[in-house]
């Protein structure tokens, strides 16, 4: 599946924003470019907010988990089948709108898929650390690389230093509510270590925002850091404080809060970026990929 914002015409550009989603069918052989099997399935306004007929379509998706018979014309018999989504393609805008993570503006969230803070200059791979990991491709090995001038983007097997932070100002620094807390975010904490983020890690942060603002242990700034630093986008945060508000007003609201695309049983890795997204990130990139083609061109 994909879907994007675009220009529907140039005359006009302040009120031709079109936003449209496709689904692409898995090819057989022999028919990989085949204009048959990518369908559109909404379009509409980009002004307009999309979220619920996303939600629609992956409720749709969902309801053909369930295996049925279903008739093959190749062998002309019934076969027992089903289908899901293998991915949702999306850049980066596009793809932390559906999920609800903050865009790379936010201190925690630069890196698509993990809440963590970037220093931008040890953490991508230096020039040596760059070449190690082409030379590691073309050979098919697998083989780690301490360095001292960077992380190679591994949050995960460097020094702390390198890759904590120590948290903000307004980090919440108590609980109340006895709610179970998401893994490397406790109140306990004074750093940010970096996590991958998951619909349920996110899910469980947002209960527990909302469990603690509706008791008063937290004000809004507390929780509003405190879902930050996990990669959660305003709004979320600010939907969550209007139910707070209401509750405190004995108003009624809905029993579920949670975005719903976070409990379809979706996992946030099918959420991906496209190769022409990818391939042209940057002028330094590309000298880069340049200069090692041509090193290895003789390979």
């Amino acid at each position: 599946m994909w879907s994007d914002g675009f220009q529907g015409s140039k005359i006009r550009e302040k009120d031709s924003d079109l936003w449209t989603a496709t689904i692409t069918f898995c090819m057989s052989e022999g028919n990989q470019t085949s204009k048959y099997h990518t369908l559109i399935i909404a379009i509409g306004s980009g002004q307009l907010a999309h979220e619920d007929v996303i939600d629609f379509i992956l409720s749709d998706i969902q309801s053909l988990w369930t295996p049925k018979r279903r008739y093959c014309g190749a062998t002309k018999t019934f076969q027992l089948s089903c289908f899901d989504l293998i991915a949702y393609i999306a850049d980066r805008p596009e793809r932390d709108s559906v999920t609800k993570n903050l865009s790379t503006a936010g201190n925690f969230s630069k890196r698509s898929k993990h809440a963590a803070f970037i220093d931008s200059k040890n953490v991508p791979s230096c020039n040596m650390c760059f070449q190690h990991s082409v030379n590691c491709c073309i050979n098919d090995i697998s083989q780690f690389r301490n360095c001292n001038r960077c992380i190679g983007w591994d949050f995960y097997n460097r020094q702390k230093t390198t890759t904590y932070y120590p948290c903000p100002k307004k980090y919440p620094q108590s609980s109340s509510s006895g709610l179970p807390m998401p893994e490397k975010r406790t109140t306990s904490e004074t750093h940010i270590v970096p996590h991958e983020l998951s619909f349920e890690w996110m899910t469980k942060g947002v209960r527990l925002a909302e469990a603690e603002l509706s008791t008063g242990t937290w004000n809004r700034g507390n929780a509003e850091i405190y879902l930050k630093t996990m990669g959660i986008n305003d709004a979320v945060i600010k939907s969550l404080w209007r139910r707070v508000q209401k509750k405190r007003k004995n108003e009624p609201v809905p029993d579920e809060y949670i975005p719903k695309i976070w409990q379809q049983g979706y996992d946030i890795g099918i959420f991906i970026d496209s190769p022409m997204h990818l391939l042209f990130q940057g002028k330094h990139f590309n000298e880069s990929v340049y200069y090692y083609y041509y090193s290895f061109a003789l390979f």
